[in-house]
């Protein structure tokens, strides 16, 4: 009886180990067309053409199986709307790709783009927030820095625009 408690444990353990293997390495399946999507996006991208490579990192980011390209595809998804001016369109994906994605190593690049994103839509507040998330994870010296840097600009400009409101409320006949 003892024999048959153990055989039924161990089988159930390695049935259980089993489907974690599975479960991690279905997690990002490789795709040969989503490397080379990828690769055409980010000539596109670097070419100034960011319409182009928009349409194809949103073709990869929200495609039905996740493959190894998908969380670059969000980040650059979201960088391409930015070089467009499209600042609003930033927020929405890259809070999704934060949500689905917390472990990323793309995780401190989202936050700086975010931040920038906040931050010339004047949305301060948000930006010192964001960019001290990038700063805190970033491994990378030049992107702490250049998110420290950019965080005291949205301190400044958050100073600066309380001050203005203050000014404002003072001077109105109300």
């Amino acid at each position: 009886m003892m024999r048959t408690h153990t055989m039924l444990f161990l089988a159930l353990f390695m049935l259980t180990l089993g489907l974690g293997q599975l479960s991690a390495q279905g997690r990002f399946q490789q795709n040969p067309n989503a490397d080379a999507l990828f690769a055409d996006g980010t000539r596109l991208y670097r070419a100034g053409r960011y319409d182009d490579a928009l349409a194809i990192f949103e073709s990869l980011r929200k495609g039905e199986i996740v493959h190894q390209k998908t969380t670059a595809a969000y980040l650059m998804a979201a960088k391409s709307s930015f070089a467009l001016h499209h600042y609003e369109a930033v927020a929405p994906v890259l809070l999704e790709f934060i949500q689905r994605y917390p472990e990323s190593d793309y995780l401190p690049d989202a936050y700086y783009t975010l931040g920038m994103a906040s931050f010339v839509t004047h949305r301060y507040v948000d930006a010192a927030r964001q960019l001290l998330h990038a700063m805190e994870l970033a491994s990378d010296e030049k992107l702490r820095s250049a998110s420290a840097t950019l965080r005291v600009a949205s301190r400044c400009a958050m100073w600066k625009s309380k001050a203005s409101l203050r000014r404002m409320s003072a001077a109105s006949p109300l």
